[in-house]
């Protein structure tokens, strides 16, 4: 990732934090998720998905992230605004909305590097 990210201009150091910040949030929900499925095993998922699919998408995803990383890299930097917006739309603002405790969690996880 870090070789994908100077090959298309972004600084690999803060485009690394970025990713760690989206693996921490991931984190978050399954860790989440696994509680409530030990306090309420009927609502734990029947089926396990493919690891080889779960990969293909990952990698997808991943290609993705980084060219909204590289198309976004202006708004992105370090400023007042990019904080503020990002502080009130982890929370309350239309990011959050619909989400529950768990998923707002891992969204303020999400977006720590946001603005670089």
């Amino acid at each position: 990732m870090r070789r994908q990210a100077a090959g298309l201009g972004l600084d690999p150091a803060s485009t690394a934090r970025f990713f760690e910040d989206q693996i921490a949030a991931s984190k978050v929900v399954q860790r989440g998720l696994l509680a409530r499925w030990e306090a309420d095993p009927a609502t734990a998922p029947s089926e396990r998905p493919s690891l080889d699919a779960i990969r293909t998408e990952l990698d997808a995803v991943t290609r993705d992230i980084l060219r909204e990383l590289v198309a976004t890299e202006r708004v992105r930097q370090p400023s007042a605004g990019c904080a503020a917006e990002l502080t009130e739309a982890d929370v309350s603002g239309s990011i959050g909305d619909g989400l529950d405790a768990l998923h707002r969690e891992a969204l303020r996880t999400a977006l720590r590097s946001v603005c670089r």
